[in-house]
């Protein structure tokens, strides 16, 4: 990935408690959409000072058109952080409360999957990642508990997926690609493998010699050209591993690999990777941004809504003060997702930005 500049200028328009149900002094730490784009849901935070924590207040949902906010205690949860979500086809959003429980919230209702019931294990381990397919089925990566799947067109129960491709190893990220196939990290203490099921059988793409001993998987997608990105982590945590790709197109097909010392990568904190309509890669840090094309690539943090520019990083106080000043500006970072209008969506630290290309 060359270190070119990239030519890139858009209005971003910021929705905060101004211009949304969001309230005042509470902050989003996630991001999901359902695979058709049509819903997009946000999980909101509250701070609480004595004893420090934060507690999930509740669940912002916009549908390209309008906008809802639910409590957690209207739709009958606890203030428990939320540490995974998905949403599926229907719109309806899934998320694992540690150890508690899994929930679905369809706007309306809101039913609880307990631990020993519905297929769920007697006791429930930590869920790494949840995904939702084009068909209407929840995906649970869980260790201990292997990957379990729900059909949430039947409502019926969850059921352990057993594939002699798995083994015993741990299936640490699970993601859907545009094309409806779901890919799957399985990781021993020294190597990972990708294995991707296309909805009839189950195959090895490549693997990589990283293990969770090392690292685990915290985030990945496959391209339009098939490539799959992955971003290493440790916990949630950086690692030295950075962030690869795996080129299936080149000859012979290879890992490159990113790092802050040859790319503009700010950290190796991966928190989402996303591909735009044009192809381009936003890699989601929990600093800002770094987006590729393949040849260029640029660094972005800090938007100035309502406003033509193209990206502005700044890496400390001193950058803030000579680049920002007085204008009202956001910082933009971690998660993005793209709705079925081809938008992208970034958490801010003050509530949601959407990005328009300029033509």
């Amino acid at each position: 990935m060359s270190l070119t500049i990239m030519d890139l200028q858009g209005i971003w328009l910021n929705y905060h408690s101004g211009n949304c149900p969001l309230p005042d002094q509470m902050h989003i730490v996630h991001l999901v959409n359902s695979p058709n784009g049509q819903q997009l849901w946000a999980h909101v935070l509250k701070q609480e000072v004595a004893p420090l924590r934060s507690l999930t207040y509740g669940f912002l949902l916009f549908d390209n058109t309008n906008w809802a906010l639910f409590t957690s205690e209207e739709i009958g949860l606890s203030p428990l952080t939320t540490t995974v979500m998905a949403c599926d086809q229907s719109g309806s959003l899934w998320g694992y409360i540690p150890a508690r429980a899994i929930f679905r919230f369809d706007g309306r209702t809101t039913e609880i999957f307990n631990p020993g019931k519905r297929g769920l294990p007697s006791e429930l381990g930590l869920a790494f990642s949840l995904a939702c397919d084009h068909q209407g089925g929840l995906w649970v990566a869980m260790q201990p508990g292997g990957v379990l799947y729900y059909n949430t067109s039947l409502g019926q129960s969850f059921r352990q997926v057993r594939n002699a491709l798995f083994g015993n190893d741990d299936v640490t990220n699970i993601i859907v690609d545009k094309a409806g196939r779901v890919w799957f990290a399985v990781q021993s203490q020294t190597q990972t493998r990708f294995i991707m099921y296309n909805g009839e059988q189950y195959q090895e793409y490549t693997r990589a010699p990283i293990g969770y001993r090392d690292s685990t998987v915290q985030s990945m997608m496959i391209d339009r050209k098939g490539d799959l990105w992955v971003g290493w982590g440790i916990l949630t945590s950086a690692s030295p591993q950075g962030l690869w790709v795996f080129n299936q197109s080149m000859s012979p097909r290879q890992w490159t690999k990113q790092t802050r010392r040859n790319s503009r990568l700010p950290n190796h904190e991966f928190r989402s990777i996303v591909e735009d309509k044009l192809g381009r890669v936003w890699i989601g840090t929990s600093i800002g941004f770094v987006i590729f094309d393949g040849k260029q690539s640029v660094r972005w943090n800090v938007i100035f809504p309502d406003t033509l520019h193209g990206p502005v990083y700044v890496s400390d106080s001193v950058e803030v003060e000579m680049k920002v000043g007085d204008r009202p500006h956001a910082f933009i970072d971690s998660f993005a997702v793209i709705d079925n209008q081809e938008r992208l969506w970034v958490r801010s630290n003050n509530g949601l930005s959407v990005f328009i290309e300029a033509k």
